[in-house]
């Protein structure tokens, strides 16, 4: 995302919460795990777009793709074992 600046030929971009979460995916240790439920329980998240997004960056990884779906399926599952 974008923000507009007041000064010329300057933009500024920010990271979305659920990029974060994305990119957790990859380091994985027990912080990233933490740090992924928190965001995903923020009200402007939805855990669909976060799978559908995930899914969409998985699919352009360079590296074992497998490990990182396993970390996604992880992340769903704890989702969805938290609200249940």
């Amino acid at each position: 995302m974008a923000i507009d600046s007041n000064a010329p030929n300057v933009e500024v971009y920010v990271v979305s919460a659920l990029d974060v979460a994305i990119s957790k995916l990859g380091r994985f240790g027990d912080r990233d795990q933490h740090d992924i439920q928190a965001l995903l329980q923020l009200p402007h998240v939805g855990i669909g777009e976060f799978e559908r997004l995930a899914r969409e960056a998985i699919s352009y990884y360079v590296g074992d793709e497998l490990r990182i779906l396993g970390n996604l399926n992880v992340v769903l599952d704890d989702y969805h074992r938290s609200e249940g």
